[in-house]
């Protein structure tokens, strides 16, 4: 049975379409066509967008809600009433029916609420400051932290620059999003624990990674504090925010596949790191250590070569461990070949295969064209990668193994989407031609015919391109 719009909507409206309508007033998602839409919306008199219209419902709630939520001062504001300097009662008004709707947390509140429609809070709970914020975000799903006021408690001008120069300033961003996420994780407000997050994240630079990584723990922040760390490592080896790596954080690091750093730049920052942690354990063992004065290590200025190898050698052995020694460029950097003198290392037993039998050369290159069976290879350095990739030309005396065709299977299709599956299809194409046309040894055939990640099958085509660029030089 229809309904009939007169003067406007001369037509009937099934109880579907009126179904649809009102999903796309609060969804803003309409499955129908746009003729109806337009139909619909001249109709009803709805001609303003959803964000709109819900910036306007938040403005009418403040003055018209059936919902008042009070915030009491916290308690060590107790001081203040001391000096007649107590804050007022901050209260705002905003639909229970919107609130309990998109948390759980208020709508366990709202079976508690009096016949005066009022529910008061503690502020540690939801401070002020935040309230303005909290609230725009239930009815926008939007994070305006221009919302905030200013702080209460004033700063001097020296604190203030020395807080905003070390990424600590109050009214940064970031500062912000770390006091809303829990705000947000309290009120079960997913979205907003998500929005705040990506602030954190785009937030991350070498100075702040390292205290996002402390505050955060665990979850998606840290992985993308390690991926952060891993595609900025040159970098933060550079600073003096190396030596705030934890020992954790920096095994995890070198340990990666992806790691951007040559692995000459990786031995030099690991060394640096270790040289500073074995300066700061000298300190606390030193008796009667008294800092800024000429009794202090740090001040005496210690060398390098004052500092014990096998000392150095125990706090850097969970490091060393993952390094690959084999893929340092040149082979005899001085770099590697003073880590070896000072015993930081131990030099790898010679291969069989490092002297050609034809010219009695000696191949210092030997593990990028022939691996060891259990070698992990490489790292997916980029610059690596595009410079030889490029470079790379099959050569035309090449057989091309019509047998061996590499298989990418898609294992994660929840999170990698088919369009964009087949995109990354395309933009390896040309390695995976670079494949087929390389001869290979068995263990790479019995690697690649397996339904591997995409990510697998990226690093396997470095490491064979790097293969083909060093029998093309010769």
């Amino acid at each position: 049975m229809g309904w009939l719009c007169s003067n406007q909507f001369h037509s009937y409206i099934s109880f579907h379409q009126i179904y649809m309508f009102v999903t796309y007033l609060y969804t803003d998602v309409w499955p129908g066509s746009a003729d109806m839409l337009q139909s619909l919306r001249e109709c009803f008199g709805c001609n303003q967008d959803l964000l709109t219209s819900l910036r306007k419902a938040e403005e009418m709630a403040f003055e018209h809600g059936d919902l008042t939520i009070a915030l009491e001062p916290k308690v060590y504001l107790e001081l203040l009433e001391l000096f007649a300097a107590h804050p007022p009662e901050y209260s705002f008004r905003c639909d229970s029916s919107i609130l309990s709707s998109r948390s759980a947390v208020f709508r366990g509140l709202l079976n508690h609420v009096g016949e005066d429609g009022r529910i008061v809070l503690d502020e540690a709970l939801l401070p002020r400051g935040f309230a303005p914020v909290v609230v725009h975000f239930i009815y926008t799903d939007e994070l305006d932290f221009s919302m905030v006021p200013d702080t209460i408690i004033s700063e001097s001008s020296l604190s203030e620059a020395r807080a905003i120069v070390a990424g600590r300033s109050p009214h940064s961003p970031l500062h912000r999003a770390i006091q809303l996420i829990h705000i947000a994780k309290f009120f079960a407000l997913e979205k907003l624990v998500q929005l705040c997050e990506d602030v954190i994240v785009a937030s991350l630079c070498p100075e702040s990674c390292v205290s996002i990584c402390t505050w955060a723990c665990d979850g998606a922040l840290l992985s993308n504090y390690f991926s952060y760390l891993e595609s900025e490592f040159s970098q933060i080896a550079s600073t003096h925010c190396l030596f705030d790596i934890s020992l954790e954080s920096l095994v995890r690091c070198v340990k990666s596949q992806f790691l951007q750093a040559t692995e000459v730049d990786v031995l030099e920052a690991v060394i640096r790191w270790g040289e500073h942690e074995l300066l700061h354990r000298m300190e606390e063992r030193e008796p009667n250590v008294v800092a800024d004065t000429s009794h202090s290590i740090s001040r005496r200025g210690v060398k390098r070569g004052d500092l014990s190898g096998a000392e150095l050698r125990e706090i850097l052995a969970p490091i060393t461990a993952h390094l690959r020694i084999d893929y340092v460029l040149p082979p005899f950097h001085q770099s590697l070949n003073a880590a070896y003198s000072r015993g930081i290392l131990d030099r790898a037993p010679l291969r069989d295969d490092l002297v050609c039998p034809s010219t009695s050369e000696i191949i210092p290159d030997i593990h990028w064209f022939r691996p060891d069976q259990d070698a992990p290879g490489p790292r997916f350095y980029v610059p690596y990668y595009k410079r030889d990739g490029i470079a790379c030309i099959p050569h035309p005396l090449l057989v091309v193994d019509c047998a061996f065709h590499v298989a990418v299977t898609n294992l994660m299709p929840d999170l990698i989407s088919e369009e964009k599956f087949n995109e990354v299809l395309l933009f390896f194409c040309i390695d995976i031609t670079l494949f087929e046309m390389s001869h290979l040894r068995s263990n790479w055939k019995s690697l690649l015919l397996l339904k591997v990640p995409i990510v697998s099958i990226i690093f396997a085509s470095f490491h064979v391109l790097i293969i083909d660029v060093w029998r093309f030089s010769w």
